[in-house]
C-alpha cells in the first residue's frame, strides 16, 4: 500500500484508453529499459550481452548514444532478445508488457508506420522513430504552478508513514538494503526514499558520511560525488526503488523551484547534487522534473552558482562527463518532441538546459575535464532542426539562438553558418554592383584577379590594392595565357600556387620548424608588412570563398586570431625543442641554476649571425634562478610568439580581418578555425567510394572496380595528388571525403587518352580502358603531370 502511495502517476499511466497510447507507452518503457541497461548494466559480473554496461567487452556509451541505440534495438523484430535476464524479470514483475501478444515494432511504431524505424548505421537521424514514441515531455501549465499544494499533501502522507529511524549515510543505507534483501521486504527502503525526497533539508544529508551537511567542507566535493553515485547504485538494487526515485525527484524538484532563489548556504547545494545525479533523471516521466531542476539552478544566487561551478570543477572526469551527458540527452529528447523550429527555440526546458550547460562548459574551459567535442549536441547540429537562415536571423537580432552557445555547434555547422553569412554578404555586394552599374556604368559583381604564373604574389598584391572594396564579392581568377574558365577549379589552384609562393623559404617571410613541420612568422624577415597583410587576406579570402588551404601554421596562430594569449603549451606546439627545454627546467631540473649560465635573453639566428634579444631591461645581466624561472618562461614565450613578430602578425591579422572580420568568426575555437582553413586530416577514400556517382558506368563496371582497387593501393602522397587532380585541392572538406559530390564519368571507348578532370565539378573523366594495367599507367601519368588548366 505504501508502494501505491508513492506511485500515483505510475498507476494512472496504466489506464490509457486507446491501444495506440498503450503501444507508445510500451515503446517508451522498452527504450528506457534498454538505455538503462547500456549505461548502468544489469549487475552480473559474467554478463556477455554486448548491449549491457556490465559486459566487459561492451562499448561504453554516453546517455545520448545509448538512447539512439535503444531506439534502434526497440524497433527490431525481437528487441527483448537484447535485454538481460535480471532486468527482463524485473520489467515483468513491475507489470510491464515484455512482448506478449504484440511485436516489438508494434510497441514502438504508431499504426501504419514501418516496423523497422531506424536504418542509419550512425543512428543520428533517428528523429522520426523517437517522435513516434510521443513521449509526454510538455511542460503543462499545472506543472509550472509552484504553489505545490499537491506536493505538500503527498509529502505529509509520506512523512506520516515513513520510518525516521534510519540514518542517511552511505554505510547506513547500504546496511538497510542488505537487511531488506535478507528479509525479502523492501518497504523500509521505499519509505526512506519517500521521506528523504519529500524534505529538501533531509535531501541535503542523503549519502553524507557525517549526516550533517552544515559541517561539509569545500574539499569534500569530489569524493562526495562518487559517494552519491555509489549510493544510488545501492538503492537501485532494491525492488521498487526505480519507481520510488522517479516520484521522489518529481516531488523534490517541485519543492526546490520556489525556494532556490532564497538558498544562502553552500551546504544547501547538496540537494542539487543529489538530484543532478539521480539515475532516473532521464526517464520520460522525469522530463518535467529535469526542466524544474534546470530552472532551480538558474534561480540560485550568483555566489551559489559560483560555488556549484567550483564544486563541479573538482569532479572526476567520469562524473563530470556523466552530468554533461544527461543535459545533452535531455536537449536531444526535447528537440525530438518539438517537430517545429519555433517550438524548439521557445521550449522553456531546452532554453534552461542550454543555459545550465553553458555553466558546465565554463567549468570545462578551466579544467579540461572532457573534450570540447563532448559538448557538441547531435540534435542541434541536425541542420533540419537548426534551419540556419532562421537561426542566423534570431542570432543577429538578439533573440534566443543556439549560436549564442557556440560550444553546442560542431565545426561543420559553424562552417555552414560562415558560408551562409558569406553568401549573404556576397549577394549584397553583387546587388550593390548591379545598382551602381545602372547608375554609373559597368561595375563587376565579382572580385576578378588576372594573374601571371611568373609573378603571382606581386600581381595579387597590386590587384587587391586596386579593389579594396571588392574583397567581399565572389572571387574569380584568370591565369594569363590559359583558357581555364573559373567555375571554382581555377580559384582552387590559384590559392595553392600563391600559398606555395608566400611560404617559400627564399621569400623569407616564414621560418620552418623541422620537428613540428609548421611555419611561423620570421622575426628577421626583410619583407614589407604588405606581404604579411596579403597572406592574411589570402587566408580570409579562402575561408570566404569556401576553399581549403595547405597552410601549415601552428595552432597558436589561430588562437591569436581568435583573441587568445599564447602560453608555454603553444610554444611547445610551434617549437617543440624550445618548449621541452623550458618544461624540463620547470618540472624536472634539480641541479644548480648557476651552472646553466642562463640569462633573461633570447638568442636566434638571422642571416648567419646570432641575435641576442633581452627579455627585460638589463636582461643580459639578470641570471635565471629557480625563484625567477616562472617570470623567465612567461617573458620568453611572449617574446618568441608575440613581441619578436609583432609587426608581422599585426599586418597578417589586419588583412585577415579585412575579409573575415564577421560575426560568424566569433563562433570558432582556434582548433575549429584551423579545421576550417586546412580541412580534415582524415583521408578516407573508402568513404568517398561509398558516395561516388557514375555516369556512363555503374558501380559494378570492370573499369570502376579496377579504379578503386588501384586507388586503395596508392600510398598517401599519391592519394593526395589524385585528390588534387580530380578536385583542384588535396585538402579534405571539414566533414570528410564522404561529404563531397564526386563523379566518375565515361570518357569514350578504349584509347590512349589520359584520364582528365573537371575540377570545378569534381568530375573524373575515365576512358573505358581495356585492362587494369593500362588504367594504372595512364592514371598515374595524369596525376603526376597535372599543373595548369585547359578548360576548368
Amino acid at each position: 500500500r505504501v508502494h501505491g502511495d508513492l506511485l500515483p502517476s505510475i498507476a494512472s499511466a496504466g489506464s490509457m484508453a486507446s491501444s495506440t497510447d498503450r503501444a507508445r507507452e510500451r515503446g517508451k518503457q522498452l527504450v528506457a529499459l534498454l538505455q538503462g541497461q547500456m549505461t548502468r548494466g544489469c549487475g552480473r559480473t559474467n554478463c556477455n550481452n554486448t548491449f549491457c554496461a556490465s559486459c566487459p567487452t561492451a562499448e561504453r556509451r554516453s546517455p545520448t548514444e545509448a538512447l539512439l541505440v535503444a531506439v534502434d534495438l526497440a524497433s527490431q523484430r525481437d528487441p527483448f532478445a537484447h535485454v538481460c535476464a535480471p532486468l527482463l524479470e524485473e520489467h515483468r514483475r513491475a507489470g510491464h508488457d515484455a512482448g506478449a501478444g504484440a511485436s516489438a515494432s508494434d510497441a514502438v511504431a504508431s499504426p501504419g508506420s514501418p516496423g523497422v524505424l531506424v536504418s542509419s548505421p550512425k543512428l543520428v537521424r533517428s528523429w522520426d522513430a523517437l517522435r513516434q514514441m510521443n513521449t509526454a515531455f510538455e511542460l503543462r501549465q499545472e506543472d509550472t504552478d509552484f504553489s505545490a499544494g499537491g506536493v505538500v499533501e503527498r509529502a505529509a502522507v509520506l512523512n506520516a508513514t515513513a520510518s525516521r529511524e534510519h540514518a542517511l549515510s552511505f554505510d547506513s543505507i547500504r546496511s538497510l538494503c542488505a537487511r531488506c534483501s535478507e528479509s525479502g521486504s523492501w518497504t523500509p527502503v521505499i519509505r526512506l526514499i519517500g521521506e528523504v525526497f519529500s524534505s529538501l533539508d533531509r535531501l541535503d544529508s542523503l549519502f553524507l558520511e557525517s549526516g550533517d551537511p552544515r559541517g561539509f567542507r569545500d574539499d569534500d566535493w569530489a569524493a562526495d560525488i562518487a559517494t552519491v553515485r555509489r549510493g544510488y547504485d545501492v538503492l537501485l538494487v532494491s525492488e521498487g526503488a526505480t519507481n520510488a526515485l522517479v516520484t521522489g525527484i518529481e516531488m523534490a524538484t517541485r519543492a526546490l523551484v520556489p525556494t532556490a532563489s532564497s538558498l544562502c548556504d553552500v551546504s544547501q547545494l547538496r540537494r542539487v547534487l543529489v538530484l543532478l545525479f539521480n539515475p532516473m533523471l532521464l526517464q520520460p516521466e522525469c522530463a518535467r522534473s529535469f526542466a524544474l531542476l534546470c530552472a532551480s539552478i538558474l534561480a540560485l544566487r550568483v555566489e551559489l552558482q559560483r560555488a556549484l561551478s567550483e564544486w563541479l570543477s573538482k569532479a572526476q572526469a567520469v562524473d563530470f562527463r556523466s552530468v554533461v551527458g544527461v543535459f545533452q540527452s535531455y536537449i536531444l529528447l526535447r528537440i525530438v518532441e518539438n517537430a517545429e523550429w519555433i517550438q524548439v527555440h521557445e521550449d522553456d526546458g531546452i532554453v534552461s538546459a542550454v543555459k545550465v550547460l553553458a555553466m558546465l562548459h565554463a567549468v570545462n574551459e578551466r579544467t579540461q575535464l572532457i573534450t570540447a567535442a563532448e559538448f557538441y549536441n547531435d540534435g542541434i547540429n541536425d541542420l533540419e532542426v537548426l534551419q540556419l537562415p532562421k537561426e542566423y536571423e534570431h542570432w543577429i537580432t538578439g533573440r534566443f539562438a543556439f549560436c549564442n552557445y557556440p560550444f553546442l555547434l560542431d565545426p561543420s555547422t559553424k562552417a555552414e553558418i560562415l558560408v551562409l553569412e558569406s553568401r549573404a554578404q556576397m549577394y549584397a555586394e553583387g546587388r550593390q554592383a548591379v545598382l551602381q552599374s545602372l547608375m554609373h556604368g559597368h561595375t563587376s559583381p565579382y572580385l576578378i584577379l588576372q594573374i601571371r604564373r611568373t609573378s603571382v604574389v606581386q600581381d595579387t598584391l597590386n590587384q587587391l590594392a586596386l579593389h579594396p572594396d571588392d574583397l567581399k564579392k565572389q572571387m574569380k581568377v584568370q591565369f594569363v595565357g590559359e583558357d581555364g574558365v573559373d567555375e571554382g577549379g581555377v580559384r582552387k589552384e590559384f590559392f595553392q600556387v600563391i600559398v606555395r609562393s608566400l611560404f617559400d623559404e627564399a621569400f623569407g617571410m616564414f621560418s620552418l620548424d623541422d620537428e613540428s613541420h609548421t611555419y611561423y612568422f620570421n622575426p628577421a624577415s626583410l619583407e614589407e608588412t604588405e606581404e604579411f597583410r596579403l597572406c592574411g587576406m589570402i587566408l580570409g579570402l579562402a575561408i570566404y570563398n569556401a576553399t581549403i588551404l595547405d597552410m601549415h601554421f601552428p595552432r597558436v596562430v589561430y588562437k591569436m586570431l581568435c583573441g587568445g594569449e599564447p602560453d608555454l603549451d603553444d610554444l611547445a606546439n610551434a617549437k617543440p625543442a624550445t618548449g621541452r627545454s623550458l618544461k624540463y627546467l620547470r618540472d624536472e631540473f634539480a641541479g644548480d641554476f648557476s651552472d646553466l649560465q642562463l640569462f633573461f635573453v633570447y638568442e636566434y639566428e638571422a642571416f648567419g649571425r646570432v641575435v641576442r634579444a633581452p627579455l627585460k631591461d638589463n636582461g643580459a645581466e639578470i641570471a635565471v634562478t629557480r625563484e625567477n624561472l616562472g617570470e623567465y618562461i612567461e617573458l620568453l614565450v611572449r617574446y618568441v610568439l608575440v613581441d619578436s613578430v609583432r609587426a608581422q602578425f599585426a599586418a597578417f591579422r589586419s588583412g585577415f580581418m579585412d575579409v573575415c572580420g564577421s560575426r560568424a568568426l566569433t563562433l570558432f575555437r582556434p582548433d575549429e578555425l584551423e579545421l576550417m582553413v586546412c580541412g580534415s586530416p582524415e583521408l578516407d577514400f573508402r568513404g568517398l567510394e561509398e558516395v561516388t556517382e557514375y555516369e556512363g558506368y555503374t558501380r559494378d563496371s570492370p573499369i570502376v572496380r579496377w579504379f578503386w582497387e588501384l586507388v586503395h593501393e596508392l600510398p598517401i602522397e599519391l592519394k593526395r595528388k589524385l585528390l588534387e587532380f580530380a578536385t583542384g585541392s588535396d585538402r579534405v572538406p571539414i566533414k570528410g571525403l564522404q561529404s563531397m559530390r564526386f563523379v566518375v564519368m565515361r570518357a569514350g571507348p578504349d584509347s590512349e587518352r589520359l584520364v582528365s578532370a573537371q575540377t570545378c565539378f569534381n568530375v573524373l573523366l575515365v576512358p573505358e580502358y581495356s585492362s587494369r594495367e593500362k588504367l594504372r599507367k595512364l592514371l598515374l601519368t595524369a596525376i603526376e603531370n597535372s599543373q595548369g588548366f585547359g578548360v576548368a
